[in-house]
């Protein structure tokens, strides 16, 4: 038996739910009888923060608009979270909100505070809504009710933290940006990590300065170090930190590709046995772009790990470009095995083990026309453009012309300190040269 007009019920859809017409119930008859006049509901506006944490409580504003002629009734709003500017059912749903009726032509405004899931990866998101998602309400348009926010909000680390665990002794590790707190680690930015050696920090005052000066090399380069400082510190004598060098390189090198990282976007500037991790951590990922190895550390008796055994070490094998630089004064602390594993090694003299860094420095610092800027020139290391000015393998380790048996292209000299760059010299394949800086 049919019921009488003047009765109104509500219809039930495929999802159990009531269907409501704007301005009133839908007859549960057939044929259905929609009112004339409809409701149109449509989000107008999307605001979100720039930037933010994975895990983070953030606000966002929303307004949503009602085109349509007559009010409208309560309806249902999906805020949801995606990769692109197209939100449906499939992005990530971060909460579900109920918003009172709206007149015709009116609107409704609120602030929505929302928690970003905590094991989000690092990229742009969107933000964006859908009003009415299971289409309760009849209105004029049902292809207006998803919007995202037009500027992406960037879900980016401040830090990748973690541990590395040797023989039941766990160590914390850190990968942040220098000198800027608060600053978010971007994956798809050309990177330099800088990583320090045995009983240093990431604030180690030359490391802090080399970091420094890497940042003045390229705008829009991004400089971060790979803090280990609790697994290479080893006293005054010790030398449990070597032990360390492989996992932590095998935990950068996971945590960086979980972030997004590819090798071909990072360049690896490594000091003593931070040199050792650049490396491990390069073959961990294939290949790098470039690694810049200061004084590779030699192997500390007794450990687990020997960087001078044959073919533990390889530093041109996993990089597009390597140079590496040895001290002469550096004895027992720098391997020339190691940094003979370079694609190119030069060897300084009249500084050692401790003032490396600072003549490094001090050559990058050195101005465009100065004559051994352009020899050692990050732009040179990063495009591997030949050098015709020296033959390379000219030199022993200990800084004498070796035409035969000879691993180093040059030899730099330090200024009396120790602590800059003086002079280099070369074999042009003729004759010994002098360059001053």
């Amino acid at each position: 038996m049919r019921h009488s007009p003047r009765v109104r019920r509500r219809a039930t859809t495929a999802f159990g739910f009531a269907e409501y017409a704007c301005g009133g119930f839908v007859e549960d008859l057939e044929p259905r009888v929609v009112p004339a006049a409809l409701c149109d509901l449509t989000p107008v506006l999307i605001q979100t923060p720039d930037a933010a944490e994975p895990g983070d409580r953030i606000e966002v504003n929303l307004e949503i608009k009602n085109l349509g002629a007559v009010t409208s009734p309560r309806f249902q709003v999906e805020i949801r979270l995606s990769l692109d500017d197209i939100i449906d059912g499939q992005d990530q749903l971060l909460t579900t909100v109920i918003r009172r009726k709206i007149g015709a032509g009116g609107e409704t405004q609120w602030s929505q505070r929302l928690k970003l899931p905590d094991d989000l990866t690092a990229g742009n998101y969107h933000i964006g809504v859908i009003v009415d998602p299971t289409h309760q309400v009849v209105e004029q348009d049902d292809a207006n009710n998803a919007l995202a926010d037009v500027a992406t909000i960037a879900l980016f680390r401040e830090q990748l933290t973690g541990r590395v665990t040797i023989q039941h002794r766990t160590k914390s590790v850190e990968i942040h940006a220098v000198g800027d707190a608060g600053a978010a680690i971007n994956p798809d930015l050309t990177t330099w990590v800088v990583i320090h050696g045995r009983n240093e920090s990431s604030t180690s005052p030359d490391l802090f300065a080399l970091a420094q000066q890497i940042d003045q090399y390229q705008a829009g380069d991004q400089i971060l170090v790979l803090d280990w400082t609790a697994a290479a510190a080893s006293g005054a004598l010790g030398g449990q930190g070597e032990n360390y060098i492989r996992p932590v390189a095998a935990w950068a090198a996971q945590a960086l590709t979980e972030y997004g990282f590819t090798g071909q976007q990072l360049n690896l500037v490594g000091y003593s046995w931070g040199a050792e991790v650049a490396e491990e951590l390069a073959e961990v990922l294939g290949e790098v772009n470039s690694i810049l190895a200061l004084d590779p550390a030699r192997d500390y008796p007794g450990g687990s790990y020997d960087p001078e055994s044959p073919g533990e070490v390889n530093l041109q094998a996993h990089a597009e470009q390597s140079w590496a630089f040895y001290a002469t004064a550096g004895f027992p602390f720098g391997s020339p095995i190691v940094a003979s594993t370079a694609e190119d090694a030069f060897v300084l003299t009249g500084s050692d083990h401790f003032g490396i860094v600072s003549v490094v420095t001090s050559i990058l610092a050195l101005s465009v026309d100065n004559p051994v800027a352009n020899a050692f020139s990050l732009g040179r290391l990063l495009t591997g453009l030949p050098l015709a000015i020296w033959q390379q393998g000219g030199y022993s380790s200990d800084g004498s012309l070796d035409l035969v048996d000879g691993e180093f292209d040059a030899v730099l000299v330090a200024a009396i300190n120790g602590k800059a760059i003086s002079a280099v010299r070369y074999f042009d394949g003729t004759t010994e040269n002098t360059r001053m800086a």
